[in-house]
């Protein structure tokens, strides 16, 4: 992000059809982004070769929009299915009692890669970039023994829209409970 510090957010939310946004967004705010994330989109100047008397291009047009880029992260408890949803594609949920609490356990599978819309905001100057058909490249991950687990997520897309105004004006917010190394091997 490079807007004033907590003005800018990243959210997302799956796609029902690859390239179309959803039709009602519900979009999650990715609380857990830490710094350095470079989404962004671009093309090619695709140059004609013909050339008119006076030496000039006949023909310049813009070529295929690439969007791509990392989001690094630190591994949050509260909306961590979704990062491993869109690296795995499938999972199935199952209800469990923990120390009499009931939860729920997914086990996730690889299947087919979901499909997100994706939109990098600030809301301090009223600028959105949209991604829209954004698939989950690569998942890193590192564990710190003292600290936190933190990852980036690559990513690649379809297509880019930029607008003054959020898909969402109201996304879903998670409080920010990282995992803590410490916290995964004691099981608490």
């Amino acid at each position: 992000m490079q807007a004033s510090g907590s003005s800018g957010r990243i959210t997302i939310q799956p796609e029902t059809t690859w390239g179309v946004a959803p039709s009602v967004p519900a979009m999650i705010e990715l609380s857990s982004t830490a710094y350095g994330e470079s989404l962004k989109s671009s093309s090619e100047e695709i140059v004609s070769n013909a050339i008119n008397k006076y030496g000039a291009t006949l023909a310049t047009r813009r070529g295929q929009i690439k969007v791509d880029g990392s989001v690094p992260f630190e591994l949050p408890v509260n909306n961590s299915d979704i990062v491993l949803y869109g690296v795995m594609g499938s999972y199935v949920q199952t209800d469990i009692v923990v120390n009499n609490v009931n939860k729920k356990k997914k086990v996730y599978k690889r299947g087919v890669l979901p499909s997100f819309t994706l939109e990098k905001g600030f809301t301090d100057v009223g600028q959105y970039f949209k991604y829209l058909g954004v698939k989950f490249n690569q998942l890193q991950l590192g564990v710190d023994p003292a600290g936190l687990v933190s990852g980036s997520v690559d990513v690649m897309g379809l297509k880019a829209d930029v607008s003054t105004v959020s898909f969402d004006n109201n996304p879903t917010q998670y409080a920010h409970d990282p995992y803590i190394v410490l916290d995964i091997v004691t099981g608490k």
